[in-house]
């Protein structure tokens, strides 16, 4: 059943080729290689985390492109190579490649994520420069992990480059419900400080409270569970989503 905003809401996990979800989410006898296809009759995005350790195979992508109905829509991570060993600076060849491998999701791309390291404090005109050299036609969420960075400048900067902010809930890095632009950016990592953790349906019950009435502020939404060790993201994407869907129904 459609709410009539589905191309503004988009819940997901970060990932969804995890061992240890077969039993939990995929069915036993389920091939490895309908993953994939199982997952987007769940869900209409999906997180690529794995980007972040390595860069997958152009036809990989576009075999992932084939594979996903067409409004499915797609976040990639930005490698640490860039984020956290380059901090930005002279990555001008590793972003091309990154770009050059995640071409063939075409309009499946949604956003490019980028988690700057919580060595790296805040540096407006860093972050202007790089934001500056980013591709205009792909939309672009900044995840900050030093607490230095939530500020107004910071907000100023990413909207001038039509960037976005993300919203995280890592344990001791919280960010602020701050939505930059038209898209609200969530990223779920594990409740109350416990990495990983399950989120009770009453939390996940005032987050579909704030996520609708972004929605009905016009903006997009994309939310993406990584408190994946147990399945847990699986089960609170499904829960979140169905909550969303009441409230908007």
């Amino acid at each position: 059943m459609t709410t009539g905003y589905d191309d503004r809401l988009f819940i997901g996990t970060s990932g969804w080729s995890y061992k240890h979800w077969k039993e939990r989410f995929y069915p036993a006898g389920l091939p490895h290689g309908k993953w994939l296809e199982y997952y987007t009759d769940h869900f209409n995005t999906v997180e690529l985390n794995a980007s972040f350790y390595r860069l997958p195979k152009r036809t990989t992508v576009r075999n992932w492109h084939k594979r996903t109905p067409e409004n499915f829509k797609f976040t990639v991570k930005g490698s640490r190579i860039i984020t956290h060993l380059k901090k930005l600076k002279n990555c001008e060849e590793q972003l091309g490649l990154f770009y050059e491998v995640f071409e063939p999701l075409k309009d499946k791309l949604a956003l490019v994520l980028y988690q700057l390291p919580p060595s790296l404090h805040f540096a407006p005109e860093l972050l202007d420069d790089f934001l500056e050299s980013l591709p205009r036609h792909i939309e672009h969420v900044i995840e900050f992990r030093h607490q230095s960075w939530f500020n107004d400048e910071t907000y100023a900067v990413l909207e001038r480059n039509n960037a976005h902010f993300c919203i995280s809930d890592y344990p001791g890095k919280e960010a602020p419900s701050v939505c930059v632009g038209d898209v609200a950016y969530l990223r779920f990592h594990g409740y109350k400080k416990r990495y990983g953790g399950e989120y009770p349906r009453e939390h996940l019950s005032e987050v579909a409270k704030k996520i609708c009435g972004w929605i009905k502020e016009k903006r997009r939404v994309f939310a993406y569970f990584n408190n994946d060790a147990e399945g847990f993201a699986v089960k609170n994407a499904k829960e979140l989503k169905q909550l969303c869907r009441s409230i908007l129904e």
